[in-house]
């Protein structure tokens, strides 16, 4: 605000000094020298003033009472980056600052000052002379001069980083609360006494019910009734170790039926308790099943074998069909209770040597069987492969005494009961598996999620403390964003191995420049580099206009994903990317000095949710999804990663890409 000049602020000055008695004259000089004083104390308080208002961190602005921009400070300036002749003298609607849809919303809060002349406080958005968007906080006070407004004076301060942390913070909850809402793993959150807070549609489809009943309607309830204990005693665990994991126990539905669920828990922040429950039914139906099967073979076994100990040799065995050998091997008779069940008619095979008949290998066993059988008159059994039409067929043998010179063979067709039961072996084996996986990936993103969320919350309810400084807020709110960009990664990474698998994600080819992409590349690990006190160094192999075509944001995915491997376990001395090229294709190779990975574990490491060791885990932390996800979108891109590595030496990542693309030569 400029300084007022004290003769146009006193004009009768002049007159004061006018000629007069002898009092009269001292009277009026007395009354000089102090207006002049006056004068000059009022110029000291302006400058004054002038300095505050200009050495304000905050971005100060006067307005008259017309709207036009009287005076703006030095930090105004630094923050839009225009200069004073821009916007001293102009209607504020006039500038640049304000978008034009926002100019009928300003104007009725300027009307709104005009009329109240109170203190007021607004949050605004406008635009720098760049053109960036800014929003700041605004605390406006009127300008009263002889009990008349004359305009106002606004002290502004730019909350840009605080609004895009909070909106950053705000989708990255929609976007984990609608990944919740859409899992197929039932997920439901309780109180310590067990009541719901919130049961996500999964859970509630696997009760068997629209709602929690009421209020006061607990977990416990639909706990079935000879498990409440085992229950009971999982939430103490829960609250006593912060986490549960894998606990079978039974539950009734609303509509009265009894389920196997495993269950999985965790100790959420707020002393809740967050619960992960997995339909097992179906696997402890079919083991039971298995175990009934099992069970129900080995009585017919012993029924058999009781038979046998009671009767004759061909009651004995209850063939399918029987073949009685001579001493020298010679078929001389069969049974069967139908000729299908003869792969070879009987006029092939009857009072013909076992050497004419059977296969090499087949006519040996039988023929070693007979000699054991005749010398230990002890049933002798034998499992043997043969090819039966061209298909591979699998039968059980049962050779028994008759007398000094023939033994009794049963031959019964096991090949699909062995197929049943691999099936089962299988089956049971993959639901194992797909158990321990679950399980491991949830606990693991438990953590992983939970690392960043604390970090989120403590350092919000800190900036939130006034006693703080505006720099040390600013911290806390570089630390919020650095936490909400790890969970968003997080969420990013669980999302793309979901549209991998479900074969949804889409490729968007462009062509690339291999130098400018480097150069990106090593802007950003030249940094990382420094921070960690190793070198980094980037070799290109290849002409300058050198380009090639594919998705350049899958490319910088897979390759973020192995340098930032590299430097993770890499604790002293060189990280390098090194690019080559051929006719047909371009290869990345990501070099380290990192501890190496043993032989046996490369392959291992592509696997989803797969590190090399937990300790690994612990101390750098990740979802383990990460080489997964780069494989596979190499794949996609119609590439490969392959690894090389050396115990103590390190390890060599490389990408190979096609070129699809008529570039230059090499």
């Amino acid at each position: 605000m400029n300084a007022v000049d004290a003769n146009d602020q006193h004009p009768g000055i002049s007159e004061l000094s006018a000629p007069g008695t002898p009092d009269t004259s001292k009277d009026l000089q007395k009354t000089v020298r102090e207006l002049e004083k006056a004068k000059k104390e009022l110029e000291v308080s302006h400058h004054r003033y002038k300095q505050l208002f200009n050495l304000s961190p905050e971005a100060a602005v006067v307005i008259s009472v017309t709207g036009i921009i009287r005076d703006c400070n030095q930090a105004f300036f630094r923050m839009s980056g225009y200069a004073p002749e821009e916007i001293i003298g102009k209607h504020f609607t006039k500038t640049a600052i304000f978008s034009a849809k926002d100019l009928k919303s300003y104007l009725k809060i300027f009307a709104s000052l005009i009329k109240k002349h109170e203190n007021a406080s607004y949050e605004y958005q406008w635009h720098d002379k760049s053109g960036q968007l800014h929003y700041s906080v605004a605390h406006i006070a009127p300008l009263i001069e002889n009990n008349k407004l004359t305009g106002f004076q606004a002290i502004s301060r730019d909350v840009t980083a605080e609004v895009i942390t909070k909106n950053e913070l705000l989708e990255t909850k929609q976007r984990f609360v609608a990944y919740i809402q859409s899992s197929p793993t039932s997920v439901a959150i309780i109180t310590r006494e067990g009541t719901f807070q919130y049961c996500n549609p999964a859970f509630l489809r696997l009760m068997e019910t629209d709602e929690p009943k009421q209020p006061s309607h607990t977990f416990l309830s639909y706990v079935f009734p000879a498990d409440e204990a085992i229950a009971m005693a999982c939430i103490q665990q829960v609250e006593k170790e912060k986490k549960l994991a894998g606990k079978a126990i039974r539950i009734l539905t609303s509509r009265g039926q009894v389920k196997h669920i495993l269950l999985d828990a965790l100790f959420y922040p707020e002393n809740d308790i967050v619960l992960y429950c997995k339909d097992i039914t179906e696997i402890i139906t079919a083991n039971q099943l298995l175990e009934e099967r099992n069970d129900r073979y080995k009585q017919l076994n012993q029924e058999l074998n009781d038979s046998y100990n009671e009767k004759a040799a061909l009651l004995r065995c209850l063939p399918d069909l029987m073949f009685t050998f001579s001493r020298e091997g010679i078929i001389v008779d069969y049974h069967a209770s139908s000729l299908q069940q003869l792969y070879v008619e009987p006029q092939y095979f009857i009072n013909q040597p076992l050497q004419k008949v059977l296969p090499p290998y087949l006519a040996e066993v039988t023929k070693k069987a007979i000699i054991n059988v005749l010398k230990s008159k002890q049933i002798n059994e034998y499992t043997y492969h043969l090819p039966v039409e061209g298909k591979d067929h699998i039968f059980d043998a049962r050779m028994v005494y008759v007398n000094e010179e023939k033994v009794l063979t049963i031959v019964r067709d096991i090949t699909e009961r062995q197929m049943l039961i691999e099936e089962l072996r299988q089956a049971k084996e993959k639901a194992e598996q797909s158990d321990r996986l679950k399980s491991a990936f949830l606990a693991n993103m438990s953590h992983e999620i939970r690392t960043p969320m604390n970090g989120i919350i403590g350092f919000s309810e800190l900036m939130r403390d006034p006693s703080f400084s505006e720099e040390e807020r600013n911290r806390f709110a570089s630390s919020v964003v650095n936490s909400s960009r790890q969970l968003l990664a997080i969420v990013n990474d669980v999302l793309d191995i979901s549209r991998i698998e479900s074969g949804t994600m889409a490729v968007n080819m462009h062509l690339i420049a291999i130098h400018e992409f480097a150069s990106e590349l090593k802007k950003i690990y030249i940094q990382i580099a420094a921070e960690k006190k190793l070198q980094f160094h980037v070799n290109i192999q290849l002409n300058s206009d050198t380009s090639f075509y594919s998705d350049r944001v899958k490319v910088r995915q897979i390759l973020d994903n192995l340098l930032s491997n590299a430097f993770k376990f890499t604790k002293q001395g060189v990280v390098t990317l090194q690019i080559t090229g051929r006719v047909d294709s371009i290869c990345f190779e990501v070099l380290d000095t990192g501890p190496g990975i043993p032989a046996h574990k490369l392959e291992e490491i592509f696997e989803r949710f797969v590190q090399l060791e937990m300790e690994i885990n612990r101390n750098y932390g990740g979802t383990g999804l990460g080489l997964s996800i780069s494989r596979k979108l190499a794949s996609l891109l119609g590439g490969e990663i392959r690894v090389k590595s050396k115990i103590g030496k390190g390890s060599i990542f490389t990408l190979s890409l096609p070129m699809k693309y008529e570039a230059s030569d090499f």
